[in-house]
């Protein structure tokens, strides 16, 4: 009706770069000039909107405002969902139970599959706004290596990074217009290394530096949001953020005799941040402004046992920094700008690496232990009567550990194995986080709304985005042709344990005034799941054509790439799905 496309999540990207070499004979020196640049032009991604709307009750005989497969705040239900429901209530209903009864237990007994599997087409959506993204990249770098005094080497980087980008988004993935956005946003990024090298005798390495980055991002961005759903109509939010950071750092590298090596490093890193923030309502504009800077120490320090040429044992500390960061993503005036602190960690690495049998057996693995001090999470809040914000928060203290092992095998020269396994500990150690959860009331007839805040404690819980275990295997058999060339058949394979989403586990918010959570488990989560890929390369003997046919997703694998909760705004969760199976062909061509 709205004339809008029927095939939506399209691709389209290009690249290109260009390099270029000057190596002087008469000089000792060499330059690397390398430029780039990037299109992506296509239709802005969308995914699926699932309610949470509704009573139901629970076996226990309490009744619970809201579940998984509901309508949202403006009624709508996804089509294949009420498909979903009305045969399993009809199934009830043949069974004996009572119409009311029946289509109460559906309800429940279908909160759970959607929030495992989705819906019965998840690559199906009802919307209202097919907007399109368009981002134009351009960057360049020069690279000079020379020698002074023939003992001292000298590097001097220096790179140029831009973007331009447009954004118009249905974010709320609705036919509804309830929270939707178009972003025009561009910057630039320019940083300079210049690296000093040498060395003391022939047990004793050393190197020096400084660092220069300066960027600057300017942001002009207007959500569109349902008048039911916020008081604030329209909003208009322009800011733009200037980010200058300079570093000094010194590192040596001692062989204390033939099988021990002891090298480390420290680093001075200032940072100055600001911020001019505009948002325009009616009426004038609420404008605000932040300049914050950091003076901060980090450093590592490293020893290594050499048990003979190929195999290594080591140990190392390190302890980083990450600067703060502003949020400018409220469409309320008295948020303003909204500061998460600095992220500091301690890190600790013990590892093992290997080749045996010229090289044809290689082995790498390592244990590691990270301690976070305001660990920065990047996530959906909910405000009231506002959109949710994607914003960076802190969580006071978290900690990773685990281990992580790979395992080369080269049998004979044409075939390549490769297998490696991750297993990860995390753990919010503290981390509360204020949210706001809606109540839909029926007073004398006619819906109300209330929202209340509420404290989310999260400590304890895993953090988002890192599974306990993850594989990956890669087998390649080159197989030669001759005069025809090569031919390169591979195979790739992935597999994760359940990811969430979110800090609560994938659970959402949970109930006013305390109580369960609306979601089921593994709502906001990605369940375990393979992806499987492959590739067939021919490479022409002389090196310079490769064509290549591949296919990714093979099986069809349907999995969440991401979701987030607005139970508060428009009592709903979005979810986006991973891309299906998709094939296509290569050509490179080489002078």
């Amino acid at each position: 009706d709205l004339g809008l496309p029927t095939v939506v999540n399209d691709l389209g990207n290009w690249a290109a770069r260009g390099m270029l070499r000057f190596d002087p004979d008469l000089l000792d020196m060499n330059w690397i000039l390398n430029l780039h640049g990037s299109q992506r032009d296509q239709l802005a991604p969308l995914g699926q909107q699932i309610g949470t709307r509704g009573d139901v009750t629970l076996p226990d005989g309490s009744s619970q405002r809201g579940l998984l497969g509901g309508q949202n705040s403006k009624g709508y239900r996804d089509p294949d969902i009420s498909k979903q429901l009305n045969q399993i209530r009809l199934d009830y209903i043949d069974q004996g139970l009572a119409p009311r009864d029946a289509r109460n237990q559906a309800a429940l007994d279908l909160a759970p599959v959607l929030a495992r599997n989705l819906d019965s087409d998840p690559r199906v959506g009802d919307y209202n706004r097919v907007g399109s993204v368009r981002n134009d990249t351009f960057g360049a770098l020069l690279r000079g290596d020379m020698v002074f005094f023939d003992s001292v080497d000298f590097t001097t980087i220096s790179a140029f990074e831009s973007f331009d980008r447009w954004n118009d988004q249905d974010i709320d993935n609705s036919p509804d217009p309830m929270f939707e956005v178009e972003q025009k946003d561009e910057g630039w990024q320019f940083s300079q290394d210049f690296r000093f090298n040498g060395e003391f005798g022939d047990s004793l390495r050393w190197e020096s530096g400084v660092y220069l980055l300066t960027d600057q991002l300017h942001v002009n961005n207007k959500s569109f949001t349902s008048a039911a759903q916020t008081n604030f109509g329209s909003p208009r939010r322009i800011y733009t953020q200037e980010t200058i950071n300079v570093a000094g750092y010194f590192g040596l590298d001692w062989d204390i005799w033939e099988v021990l090596t002891l090298d480390g490093g420290v680093r001075l890193n200032w940072e100055e941040k600001s911020m001019a923030y505009s948002l325009f309502e009616v009426g004038p504009a609420k404008e605000n402004s932040e300049t914050v800077s950091w003076t901060v120490p980090t450093g590592s320090i490293r020893l290594d046992y050499h048990f003979g040429e190929t195999t290594d044992l080591f140990v190392k500390y390190g302890h980083g920094w990450k600067s703060g960061h502003f949020n400018a993503a409220s469409s309320v005036d008295t948020a303003g700008i909204q500061q998460a602190e600095p992220e500091e960690i301690d890190a600790w690495e013990a590892g093992f690496r290997g080749a045996w049998f010229d090289h044809r057996l290689a082995l790498n693995s390592s244990f590691f232990y990270y301690r976070y001090q305001n660990y920065q999470v990047f996530t959906f809040v909910q405000g009231f009567n506002v959109p949710p914000e994607l914003k960076v928060i802190n969580a006071n203290d978290a900690e990773n550990y685990g281990a992580e092992i790979e395992v080369n095998l080269r049998p004979w020269d044409e075939l390549f194995v490769r297998a490696s396994l991750g297993w990860l500990e995390s753990e919010y150690l503290d981390f509360t986080q204020e949210n706001a959860v809606q109540v839909i009331s029926i007073v004398d007839g006619v819906p109300r709304q209330t929202n209340f805040p509420i404290l989310i404690d999260n400590s304890g819980n895993r953090l988002t985005n890192s599974p306990q275990l993850s594989l990956t295997l890669t087998a390649s058999y080159t197989l030669d042709l001759g005069k025809f060339g090569t031919l390169i058949p591979r195979y790739d394979a992935a597999w994760k344990s359940e990811t969430f989403f979110d800090p609560t586990e994938g659970r959402g918010t949970p109930n006013a005034g305390g109580g369960d959570f609306v979601l089921p488990e593994g709502t906001l989560a990605q369940a375990p799941f393979w992806l499987h890929n492959a590739r067939l390369e021919w490479v022409s003997s002389g090196g310079s054509v490769t064509l290549a046919g591949w296919v990714r997703n093979a099986g069809d694998e349907l999995y969440k790439a991401g979701a987030f909760n607005a139970e508060g705004f428009g009592n709903f969760t979005v979810f986006f799905v991973g891309d299906p199976r998709t094939y296509g062909i290569d050509i490179r061509y080489q002078f």
